[in-house]
Formats: structure tokens, sequence, C-alpha cells
């Protein structure tokens, strides 16, 4: 076995073209300089002589008289997994292949002075000699992108937690019920939901009593020709999550039921099916009964008012969910598999797709998913078909239900921030000042940007994008980034870094080879996002990234970084392959770095062929908890009826509101539905009326109040043509009523408001407010009827 040392910046790209190592040490023992205040990492190459799988130890850092036990660590063999629990594992070695070794040293406790370790592979001891200096360096080298510095966010543990999130109580139960945010679920005997009650108003406002109930039904989980008697229940936990689970016996069958609830209303389920006999069972059958049933979204269907539906799974769809409820009390449903993974999205779902529930909701195509109308509302039934079962064996069902709404629509939040989406070719001062003639006082910055060059890798231009986020904030703007976890930029200079953890870090697709990938990303890594020039020759290419491993510490702590580091207010984040876990750490690092614009998810209709037929927010939903608004994009434009935009783009069966970043938002219609529209993206004519509407908003107090919905029976003011929808918002004895034509002919209607339900015109004035572009300022005769043409709006102010 050969160990050479290399230059921490080398990135080798064929590891078996040993030339690379030409005119480098080769030997057991290295010496290095450094600073104690750099996180410095040191690369070695190992090359063996035949395969074998070796052990890699690290001793402690020792010199001047201290003994730094945890400061060194092999990044190949060991670390902190995205869950927060330590991992070790051995190194493969093949004859005559280069392996990259990277070891990294914590300096932060060590003196000046002379340090020593020892770094054991296999059987050969490798001595490593550092010279700590005291040249200051920041954020532990993170700034300087060559230095490797960073490896060390593999192994942050940053916004791990044990408590709820901003926003949410405790989890907590009281006998059997499970005490929510804003809902109390009951649990019955055999550990199913028989209700759930939600505290939420129709437009999503928390209150004291009970405004609405999911089920008319308890769930049930039916084993054809088996009756079971259930044991007492049993729940424990308390803060961010509760356990509870149920035994049945029948004659000839066990069925074990077990969940985890979580804070935000995720339930986890696992149900295991254990014969005592050889057993033919004709069916399995979940049946959840809705009483809530006004909408539904997936399982092979865009989102809308419920229709009754039959589905079969589809290898080549992604679809395992579906959601139904009303606007304040829902669930969505997702069957999967025990071993469920996350997949890749849209395009790329092909080449990591979830793992089907082969072996039971699915069952060889046996199984189907099924929803029909019924007196009481909606029964849905998941079943399985005809299951053959020995005598000793198992089978395990599994299923998650996330309870709607997370949260209370928070419209301070929504309308406080005013985003501008002014073109990133344009230099930032033009950009700010433009934008601020329109109103804005938030800007993101996307790639590409003149201070974002590398696709998903905002650190190339670091010094750059702080000196913008200075001059934004001169200008009272906030600023967030976009910013993803699932591809980089192939020009990322850590790539060959990640590389040589092998397949942890970069996915690779083995059957095919990506010829517009540069050497350096490896063999089989897929490319995610192709940036060419005017000519067609290529710019810049991205790579897709591993999830659910040590990338999403990774991430975390580069979230952090812009956050607390580069001074950004938020993040745009694409939902492509990030999982609970990471959201909720995403969401404690805004809340610990108080970013004002925390996390805004970007959304694209998905529901296409080329993107495998999949419901955006039904793909996000276990996202949704733990971000602050949502930003869909101008996909989401082809469809534009109120029931479909309440389910599949405005976030409010989730308690959120959207930014609808599409000029065919008209935007009084936008604020039907609690949406905002950004500025510079419309038309001058439309940006002088968002601008009247902006400045309207604000003077009533928009973030103070309460919003009623066209679809609220609580409403107080109405119209006498269905096609004319009214949204009210209310604040104190204000009201601010705004009224859009969703009709194809110019409707004349009459507006009334209706006292006994706690708003009351009387002695107060009525008067459309100015707007420029829009209408005049002018008191309002109630003896005259309206008239509006259609796809136009109208805001009314009574105060």
């Amino acid at each position: 076995m050969k160990i050479f040392a290399t230059d921490r910046r080398k990135t080798f790209k064929n590891y078996y073209d040993t030339s690379e190592l030409s005119g480098m040490p080769c030997g057991q023992h290295f010496s290095y300089n450094t600073s104690r205040y750099q996180y410095f990492v040191a690369q070695l190459v190992v090359i063996s002589d035949f395969d074998e799988e070796v052990d890699v130890t690290t001793s402690p850092l020792i010199g001047e008289g201290q003994e730094l036990t945890k400061a060194v660590r092999c990044f190949n063999t060991s670390g902190i997994g995205p869950d927060g629990v330590f991992f070790y594992r051995r190194l493969t070695l093949y004859s005559g292949k280069m392996q990259p070794l990277l070891i990294g040293f914590d300096l932060s406790e060590a003196k000046l002075g002379t340090f020593e370790t020892v770094v054991t592979v296999g059987t050969v001891k490798v001595h490593l000699t550092l010279t700590v200096n005291d040249e200051p360096i920041f954020n532990d080298g993170a700034e300087d992108i060559f230095s490797g510095s960073r490896m060390k966010w593999l192994n942050s543990d940053s916004g791990i937690g044990n408590t709820p999130v901003k926003g949410y109580s405790p989890l907590a139960f009281e006998e059997n019920n499970l005490l929510f945010t804003g809902k109390t679920a009951r649990i019955g005997s055999n550990g199913l939901l028989e209700n759930v009650q939600s505290y939420f108003s129709p437009s999503n406002f928390l209150t004291e009593s009970v405004q609405n109930h999911l089920f008319y039904r308890p769930m049930e989980f039916e084993v054809e020709g088996q009756r079971y008697r259930f044991s007492k229940q049993r729940m424990n936990g308390k803060g961010s999550s509760v356990a509870f689970s149920a035994e049945g016996r029948s004659e000839g069958t066990r069925l074990e039921i077990s969940a985890v609830a979580s804070y935000e209303g995720y339930i986890d389920y696992k149900v295991t099916l254990s014969a005592e006999k050889d057993l033919v069972i004709r069916n399995v059958a979940l049946n959840l009964y809705f009483s809530a049933c006004t909408y539904s979204v997936g399982m092979g269907r865009k989102g809308g008012t419920f229709a009754p539906f039959e589905y079969s799974w589809n290898y080549n769809k992604q679809q395992d969910s579906v959601f139904i409820g009303d606007v304040n009390c829902g669930a969505r449903l997702r069957l999967k598999d025990k071993m469920d993974i996350l997949p890749f999205e849209g395009a790329f779902f092909p080449l990591k797709p979830y793992k089907l529930p082969f072996d039971t909701w699915d069952n060889h195509g046996k199984g189907k998913v099924m929803a029909i109308r019924t007196p009481e509302g909606v029964a849905l039934t998941a079943s399985s078909g005809c299951l053959v079962l020995a005598k000793g064996k198992s089978i395990v069902f599994c299923f998650e239900l996330h309870l709607t709404p997370f949260h209370q629509v928070d419209l301070s939040r929504r309308f406080s921030k005013r985003f501008c989406r002014c073109k990133g070719n344009e230099r930032l001062e033009d950009r700010l000042e433009r934008a601020s003639w329109m109103g804005a006082n938030a800007l993101s910055i996307d790639w590409p940007d003149e201070k974002y060059q590398l696709i998903n890798y905002p650190f190339y231009n670091a010094e750059e994008l702080k000196k913008a986020v200075l001059a934004a904030r001169k200008k009272k703007f906030a600023t967030t980034i976009e910013y993803s976890l699932w591809h980089t930029s192939a020009k990322n200079p850590e790539l060959g870094l990640f590389k040589s953890l092998h397949a942890e870090l970069i996915f690779r697709h083995w059957q095919e080879h990506m010829e517009c990938l540069p050497e350096l990303a490896g063999p089989g890594a897929v490319p995610a996002v192709v940036s060419k020039d005017k000519e067609g020759a290529v710019q810049d290419v991205s790579v897709l990234l591993q999830t659910e491993s040590r990338m999403d510490n990774y991430f975390a702590e580069a979230v952090d970084f812009l956050i607390r580091t580069m001074r950004f207010d938020g993040i745009r984040l694409e939902g492509s392959h990030i999982g609970r876990k990471l959201a909720e750490r995403l969401a404690r690092i805004c809340e610990d770095n108080n970013a004002s614009c925390g996390i805004i998810l970007k959304e694209s209709d998905n529901f296409l062929p080329e993107r495998c037929m999949g419901n955006s927010l039904n793909q996000h939903t276990h996202l949704l908890p733990f971000v602050n608004s949502i930003s869909a994009d101008h996909s989401f434009a082809k469809e534009k009826s109120p029931d479909y935009v309440i389910a599949e783009v405005s976030g409010l069966l989730y308690g959120l509101t959207a930014e609808a970043c599409s000029p065919a938002f008209h935007p009084v219609e936008s604020l039907l539905y609690g949406m905002s529209l950004p500025v510079g993206m419309c038309g001058q004519k439309t940006e002088t009326v968002l601008y009247g509407i902006y400045d309207v908003l604000q003077k009533f107090g928009i973030g103070n109040a309460r919003m009623y919905g066209f679809w609220d029976k609580t409403n107080p003011a109405s119209a006498d043509q269905q096609e004319i929808r009214i949204t009210s918002f209310i604040n104190g004895e204000k009201l601010l009523a705004v009224i859009f034509n969703s009709g194809r002919k110019t409707k004349e209607f009459d507006i009334g408001f209706n006292p006994k339900l706690g708003f009351s015109s009387k002695g107060k004035t009525i008067m459309t407010p100015l707007i420029v572009g829009m209408q005049n300022k002018k008191i309002i005769n109630f003896n005259k009827s309206f008239s509006l043409k259609a796809g136009h709006g109208l805001i009314l102010l009574v105060e």
C-alpha cells in the first residue's frame, strides 16, 4: 500500500490515472501549516496492491501539553448522519485505484505550536504533523471555496432539535386525544383515528370553538374474514412527538397498529398483519370516511372539487397520495412501502422513483384506491386484493396522514414583503432603483444573475453577494436567495471532494454516460440543469446530489451560513428531494437567525407527462408545515378555476398563502385567495395598479386584518351573481372587500353586507379608494348596481 499527500485543492479526474500523482510526496510522514482559526482538511491518497476492505482510524491530536481527543476525523469512514447519529463504516480499496482520504482537523481549542496525530489505514500508520499559527481566518475558512474547510458542514447538526418550531404548540395527549395546534384527534381502541376536530375558521384563522370535523365515521383497517378484539391502547411521549399503538387478535391472525404523531399534524402509521396459521385473505382494506370533502387532489387527477375516482398503481407516475377535505379541515393520505425512500421529482423521477408498495397496497397489480360519494360525505378505500400468508409470516402495511391546515393564514408576512422580480441581467443598483419606484421592499437574487454565476452554488461570488445584500439593506430592502439541495454546478470546487466519498453525495446513474459533464463529476453523474449561450455552447451544467445523506447536513449549514454570515433574510427553495427532518431544521435555522422572509417554497405545475403527472403540493405536503410562504410560478396559469386555484396553487388548504408569479392573474383576483403578485413582471399598467393596491392595503392595515374568503359562509359581504367572487378583510370596524368577475361576460350585480355575520355597514362610508389605472375614488350609492367586465376587479372600503 502506498500513501501520497496532495494539496487539498487537488481534484482527480480519473482515479486509475496515477500520473496525476506525479511530483507528490509519498511515504508515512507528512507536515502541514495552518491557522488555528481554520477547519483544516488534509488530503491523502491511498493506492492498494489488491482489492481489500480496511478500517481507517484516527488518534488524538497531541502537542503543546494538550491532547485533543475529538479533533481529527476521516470523512470517508465516519461522521454524523442526517438524523444526527454518529456512523462508522469501513473503506473499500481496489487494486491500483487511487482513493483520496479526507482528514479534517478541528483546531478551535488548540494552542499555537506543533501537534501530531496518527491515521491508521488498515495496518499502515501515517504520521501527520501540524504547525498551528495565529493567521486571522474567518468562519473556519468557509469563505475560501477552494480550502475544503466546508467539508466540516457534512457533519453539521444545525437545526436539529426536539422542540416544536415557532408557530406550533407542543404535542400533548389527554386520555385518547392528541392535541395538535388547532386540531384535536381522537384515537380509537384500535389505534386508528376516530375523528379530528378543527378549530380553524372556514378561512383558516384559529378560534376557540370547534369549526369542522374530518370524519363522519371512524377509520377502519379491515382484514376480510377476520374479526379483531383489541387490547388496551398505549400512548407515550410529549413535546414534539407521541407514539401510540394497539394490538388486535382474531382466530387466525394478529394485528399490530402502531403510529408516531408529530406536533405539526403528521401521523406515521405501521400496521403489521401476522398469520398464526396458513391463510388466504381475499382482501385487506383501509377505509376513511370524510365529512370534510369539498376538495380533493391526487391519485391521478388535478386539484379541485371532489369527484369520485378509482386508481390503480402506476410505476411511471409520481402518484402515491391523495388529499380530501375542506379549506379548514382535511387530510392528505400517503400509501407507502415499509422501505420508504425520498424520490427525485419531475423529469428525474424515473432515475430514483419512490419504492412502490409492491407487496401490500399495490400487491402485484391487484391493489387499488377508490373514493365515492356517500350521503354523509366521501368514502375512500385503499384495498390490496387477495393475499396468501403462511403460518408465522407477517406483512407490513404503511401509510401516513397529514392533518390540515397546519397553522393559520399569516397576512402580515404575506403583505409586508413585496417582492420584485426584476431581470437578473440588470445591474443590482438599477434593479433596486426600479423596484423602489414600483413600491417593492424585497428582492430575490436568483440564478442566473451577475452576482450569482454558477448553477445553484451561491458561494462562488460570496463577497459580491454580501455587497449586494448590504446595498439592498441601505434601501431598506429584504433579500432572499434561490438555493436548493438537489443539484450543484459541475464547476463547484468541492465536487471533487464529494466524489471521493463515492455515491453518498453525488447521484450516479450507471446506465449511461453524460458527455456534457466534466470528468471532475465522475462517471455516471447525472446532469440536472444545463446552461447554454446564444450559440448553443454549454456554459455550465449541474449534477444531481444524493439526498437523505450527509448532503442534508451540508445544506442545513450552508443555509445557516447564507443567513447568518451573508445576511440574507431567507431562501427560495425548490422542494425537490428535501425530507421532513431537513425542512424542520431549516425552519429552526431561520427562526434562530430572525430571518424575516424565512423559507419560500418554489412550486411549479408537475401535473404534466414530462414531469410524471405529480401534484406539486401533494408531493411537498411534508414540507409545508415548515415553510413561510409559497411562490407559485407561471406554469399554473393554464387553468384558473377557483376550485383549482384553492387546491393546487394558493396554499390555503395548508394554512399558507402564495405569491402568484404569473401576470395571468389579475391583482384583485390574487387577493381573493390572500395571494400577492410580485412587481416587475406584469407590464407598466399593471405595475401602476399594484402600487396603488399595496398603498391601499397598507393604509387599511392588512397585517392586522382577518380574511373571509369567497368560499366562507361567514363572509359578511355577498353578491347576487355567482360569477362575482368577494373576499372580505376585516380590521376592527373597517372592511376591505375585493370583488372579481370570474365569468366570461360583463356582469351587473348588487352587493350586500349581512350584519348577522359580525359586520355592519350602518353609519359607515362605503367608497372605492383611488387606485390609478383601475378605479377612481368615490362614495358608493348602493341604490345603483355595480358593473364589472369579465376578468376585472374592484376594491371597496367600508369605514
